[in-house]
């Protein structure tokens, strides 16, 4: 039996779990009026909702499988992602895997 085959019967991606990190804006709407407003005829056009990325963002850590998503972190603003760091996140990871 060649090796794809043996992973094939075993399953093996059913028990891989899957890391990722990326950045996070957040989006303001520029104004606050809705587009979709009653108005009369003779009334001034409403502005329409759009969407500015802000100068915010954070980190967001995610573990994952061939399922769903296992577990997720935002990474604390001003925290310093190190191996210190990632332990602590794998730690809670553990914690997230045997609580599924």
């Amino acid at each position: 039996m060649d090796s794809v085959e043996q992973l094939q019967e075993d399953n093996f991606l059913d028990h891989v779990i899957f890391g990722d990190e990326t950045w996070c804006y957040q989006h303001e709407p520029q104004t606050k009026r809705q587009s979709m407003e009653w108005r009369s005829k003779n009334s001034p056009r409403t502005k329409k909702l759009w969407m500015s990325k802000s100068k915010i963002k954070t980190m967001l850590t995610c573990f994952f499988d061939i399922w769903c998503i296992i577990h997720f972190e935002f990474v604390p603003k001003g925290t310093t992602v190190n191996e210190t760091f990632n332990v602590k996140v794998l730690k809670r990871l553990i914690d997230s895997v045997r609580c599924k």
